[in-house]
């Protein structure tokens, strides 16, 4: 099974049964989602929220660049995937270095800095997501800036 952009956020409104389909949730208001990309405070009993499709959003984007799911098996005890990047990017490591090797190409490295410093902003927008706390997230619409920013100094 692949995961597609569109397949996101599904889980808040279908319901498996039995693994063989899907019925429209019961008329209980829960919030429902993916182990990893559902915000801390869904499971305080928090509503669904612009604040939580950011978190979601910045997990989603970390994933996207390095190659790991939130439930990958190294993320256990107190590691999460935003405190693997965190941990990597203030160690001193390159996002070259954390960035999932096959979405990067011979001719991309040759960007040198470039590619760095748009990585480096990537991860951490991401990051800026992902935050545990809801009011210390990115509002969507200063992501979507700092995301075309990336896209327009890539084009240079």
């Amino acid at each position: 099974m692949t995961a597609h952009i569109a397949d996101f956020g599904l889980a808040r409104f279908l319901q498996k049964i039995n693994g063989k389909g899907y019925r429209a949730p019961s008329t209980s208001v829960t919030a429902m989602g993916s182990i990893g990309y559902v915000p801390p405070e869904y499971g305080v009993g928090n509503h669904v929220s612009p604040q939580g499709d950011v978190y979601s959003y910045g997990v989603l984007l970390i994933e996207l660049f390095i190659g790991k799911r939130p439930t990958d098996t190294m993320f256990k005890d107190d590691l999460t995937l935003q405190k693997f990047v965190e941990n990597q990017l203030s160690n001193g490591s390159k996002a070259t270095q954390i960035v999932y090797s096959l979405f990067l190409s011979k001719e991309s490295l040759d960007l040198g800095e470039i590619l760095e410093k748009c990585l480096q902003l990537i991860l951490k927008t991401g990051l800026s997501c992902a935050k545990v706390r809801p009011r210390e997230r990115m509002k969507i619409k200063d992501v979507v800036t700092q995301l075309e920013e990336v896209r327009e100094f890539l084009l240079l």
